[in-house]
């Protein structure tokens, strides 16, 4: 786990190995920048874009990546394979982490293989994951990374070796190898959760003040954030401030039954 406050995304290495793919190969030079790694060959430059990488992978001394160009295969880096392999990641990470507008640092991040199951199938393998004040973001080392809201957070479950959760979005994400990882985990999740109520019910009283305390708590515990609820569960006085509140930018499809 990498606390917060000792994360570096500074990328400043240059590193020295052999390259084969089609734009390039031979000896030459990489560099993790900020949009792309930059190959250096023979007074030639070749930027490898984030963005094209299909999937990016770590075995028999060699740096893989499948590109939408073709396979990149990173060698004879020597004893600095490993620190190649994991700057290349860390930098397509926060690439991904910013496409998804999260900008700042994580409240915390760990290592662990992942379960990720949504309408479009079931995928696993290792991954980066970062939590936020309102959202879980999974960086595995291809396309599957996702952004899990936590207002959509339906259940959460510690087991022996694995944390399980399920979305109101329909993805269901196992987590588990994360060590001693797993519960700090847990707890900063259960924090952001529980700071994103505390949000809620400032908004209501904010939205209505006379509203009572146990409907503020019957409406935040029953209704989650990013949640449609229909206007028939409000309360009147709150409907009606809702209504004063968003004049013109609130559709009414259905009247009160």
């Amino acid at each position: 786990m990498t606390p917060p406050d000792r994360m570096d995304e500074s990328r400043t290495r240059t590193y020295t190995g052999y390259l084969n793919s089609a734009p390039l190969s031979g000896r030459a030079e990489f560099f993790a920048a900020e949009e792309a790694l930059e190959i250096s060959a023979g007074g030639r430059t070749v930027r490898l874009p984030y963005s094209s990488v299909q999937t990016l992978s770590h075995d028999n001394f060699t740096v893989r990546a499948q590109t939408d160009d073709g396979v990149y295969e990173f060698l004879r880096l020597g004893t600095e394979e490993d620190w190649f392999y994991g700057e290349f990641l860390k930098a397509m990470n926060l690439k991904v982490q910013t496409s998804f507008f999260e900008t700042g640092a994580p409240l915390i991040e760990a290592e662990a293989r992942c379960l990720l199951t949504d309408e479009t199938g079931q995928f696993s393998g290792p991954a980066v994951v970062r939590v936020f004040d309102e959202c879980l973001l999974i960086l595995m080392p291809d396309r599957n990374a996702r952004r899990l809201p936590l207002g959509f957070l339906k259940t959460i479950q510690k087991e022996s070796y694995s944390l399980r959760m399920a979305f109101d979005s329909g993805e269901n994400c196992t987590l588990f190898e994360a060590g001693f990882d797993l519960t700090p985990l847990l707890d900063t999740v259960n924090g952001a959760l529980q700071r994103l109520a505390k949000r809620r019910a400032a908004d209501l009283k904010t939205l209505l003040p006379s509203l009572a305390s146990s409907e503020i708590t019957r409406l935040t515990s029953t209704y989650r954030m990013n949640t449609a609820m229909p206007v028939s569960v409000l309360p009147a006085a709150l409907e009606e401030a809702m209504r004063s509140r968003f004049t013109g930018n609130m559709a009414v499809t259905y009247p009160r039954q």
